[in-house]
């Protein structure tokens, strides 16, 4: 799914914002609706700092994962105001973020970054418009980033209000108190919901173009999300969930009840019940509840901090000798849930194959190559094979949907929109039928890209593409050989035959140049370049922290754990905010230009915040 979102993200480099919502694909594998907080970010990252098509994956990924352990960190910091519970807090994030259930969902847990910000403001919405409008203005980009998380927290907050009208001060004075908190929240996810139907780029949209179910057995899902769990370490995460629970009902006492913070992210614990949907019945990416939240990920870390925090109070009442003993204990027990947690996250990560390999790279460079020296405009028709004996998992995830995320993420900008994939024979694709196998799912994706690609090859002269490595089955392996196809590398062919396109000499030898270029930049040391290095970093510095910086200096966000948490979340969230604006307005792609005007534009009202506010003062 990374490499989808990273091909999106090119998509808006070349193309109008429309084509994007319009480019659902077969089985509306590609559809997103108006999720497009991701490619636009990745769009700005292209177009403003000229990172490289591959590096843009390892922004999303890793400088997410940094971001959102930094911000629940700044969360951690407003409920417990101690430097040591926010290293905890960020550490254990972090160690718990590369764990597998938390590594690829790229939407997910970008809109958890907004959660966190919102929390963070959270307080203060109930009493300031400034932290109001950054609520719901989160609460907006969620919906524009991943809808079902955005609707969780929603419910989590307003469930939370209610709490406390039921439990604590009474409706009318929960209305008086934290009646723009719930309403913060509701205009923004309304406001968002609205932009979908209306159709802010241009098509409408509604939510059920932003959840891709893919047509899995109920056990399918099961086994998927037991195998997802069985990845969280959760032997060394129950001791400190449940040291952070009584731990942040012991220090806070009443005040669990009576602040939004603490009682929001304690309610934000009940959406871990979906993960037990399957038992009655229902077909979802169960392990998605786990994803859905940021409050169990901080309650792990204040309970290693509490535990660390807490034998230290016990060893202020014994001897000199008892007390050391005990804070060591105390210390190595956080250590070692720490330790632990981070073993299991390094290698879960470590493990995992590259989402582009090496070889296929190569084949794509060459594929590339000949689209530019041949710059034909025509539609392009990938060919994959799945073997009968393949399990749905990886018929849908790897087959269909992985290997076409793989190879439209290393082409052209243009020409990505107008790629099209084929899973079955080569042969009964020749011939307009469809190919029959014992695999359900792969006769149901075989007939579905087969009704998409028929009438372009009757219609429009395809160049239809072959991968040596996704097509060893169905019969295709035969068709890699001079006889039916012309290589444009040694593992990347091109196919002849009736209706097809004529591949072009010169674009030929250029892009089997290419692919020898490729793979031996791979094989050996890439050139330093410092001027680029340097172009990257003060342009990624400017995207992320000044106007972040502005902000946070006009709504009163002070002190450093604060400051580490959300200034890149404020960058990033009024940029794409501005985003979506201009590009509903001018309706273009996401140029160098069109990305420094976001980048101008957020930071202009960035300094005007901050010009009005004068000196901004905190509640901390």
């Amino acid at each position: 799914y990374l490499s989808l979102r990273t091909s999106h993200g090119l998509d808006l480099t070349a193309r109008p914002p429309a084509e994007l919502i319009l480019a659902d694909g077969p089985l509306r594998v590609f559809g997103g609706g108006y999720r497009v907080g991701t490619p636009l970010l990745g769009a700005l990252f292209r177009s403003v700092a000229g990172v490289d098509r591959y590096t843009v994956s390892i922004l999303l990924i890793a400088l997410r994962q940094v971001l959102l352990a930094a911000a629940m960190g700044a969360v951690a910091y407003r409920i417990v105001p101690r430097r040591f519970a926010v290293a905890a807090v960020t550490v254990t994030s972090g160690a718990i973020l590369l764990l597998r259930p938390f590594v690829g969902y790229v939407d997910n847990l970008l809109a958890l970054l907004f959660s966190a910000a919102a929390l963070w403001f959270l307080t203060r919405a109930g009493r300031e418009w400034p932290a109001r409008i950054v609520v719901a203005a989160a609460a907006f980009l969620m919906v524009f980033t991943h809808p079902p998380t955005a609707a969780i927290f929603a419910g989590v907050v307003v469930a939370s209000v209610a709490v406390r009208a039921v439990l604590g001060g009474g409706l009318r004075e929960t209305i008086r108190t934290e009646g723009w908190i719930a309403g913060a929240v509701i205009v923004g996810v309304a406001a968002g919901t609205l932009a979908w139907v209306a159709g802010i780029w241009g098509p409408s949209r509604g939510f059920r173009d932003a959840i891709h179910l893919p047509p899995y057995a109920l056990t399918t899902y099961r086994h998927a999300a037991a195998e997802q769990v069985r990845g969280l370490r959760l032997t060394w995460m129950v001791v400190p969930f449940l040291a952070g629970l009584t731990g942040l009902a012991m220090v806070l006492r009443r005040r669990l009840l009576d602040e939004p913070l603490p009682r929001t992210l304690v309610v934000g614990l009940a959406p871990l019940a979906g993960v037990l949907g399957f038992l009655v019945g229902f077909r979802y990416p169960f392990q998605r509840f786990v994803t859905s939240t940021v409050a169990p990920i901080v309650v792990v870390g204040l309970g290693v901090w509490f535990v660390a925090a807490g034998t230290a109070w016990l060893g202020r009442r014994m001897s000199s000798v008892r007390r050391g003993i005990a804070v060591g204990v105390g210390t190595l027990a956080g250590v070692a849930v720490i330790g632990q947690i981070w073993a299991g996250g390094s290698d879960a990560f470590g493990n995992q194959d590259p989402w582009v390999p090496d070889n296929l790279r190569v084949n794509l460079a060459a594929v590339r190559t000949y689209l530019e020296a041949d710059p034909t405009p025509r539609p392009l028709v990938f060919v994959v094979s799945a073997g009968s004996d393949r399990p749905d998992r990886l018929i849908w995830g790897g087959v269909f949907r992985g290997n076409w995320s793989q190879t439209r993420a290393g082409l052209p900008a243009r020409a990505i929109l107008d790629t099209h994939l084929y899973l079955g024979s080569v042969d009964q694709l020749l011939r307009g039928r469809p190919t029959r196998t014992k695999n359900r799912l792969t006769n149901l994706i075989n007939r579905e890209t087969l009704r998409e690609v028929r009438p372009i090859v009757r219609e429009r002269r395809p160049l239809v593409v072959l991968l040596r490595r996704f097509n060893r089955r169905m019969g295709n392996f035969r068709y890699l050989t001079p006889s039916h196809s012309v290589p444009l590398g040694r593992n990347v062919f091109v196919l002849k035959g009736p209706g097809l396109a004529e591949p072009e000499s010169a674009a030929v030898k250029a892009a089997a140049l290419a692919a020898t270029r490729e793979a031996a930049s791979l094989k050996g040391v890439r050139s330093f370049r410092p001027l680029h290095v340097a172009r990257v970093t003060v342009a990624l510095g400017i995207l992320l922290l000044l106007p972040g910086l502005l902000l946070a200096r006009g709504l009163g966000v002070r002190g450093l754990p604060a400051l580490l948490g959300m200034v890149p979340v404020l960058s990033i969230g009024v940029e794409l905010l501005v985003g979506i604006a201009l590009l509903a307005v001018l309706r273009r792609p996401v140029t160098p230009l069109m990305g420094w005007a976001i980048v101008a534009v957020s930071v202009g009202l960035g300094w005007l915040l901050a010009r009005r506010a004068g000196a901004p003062t905190a509640d901390e």
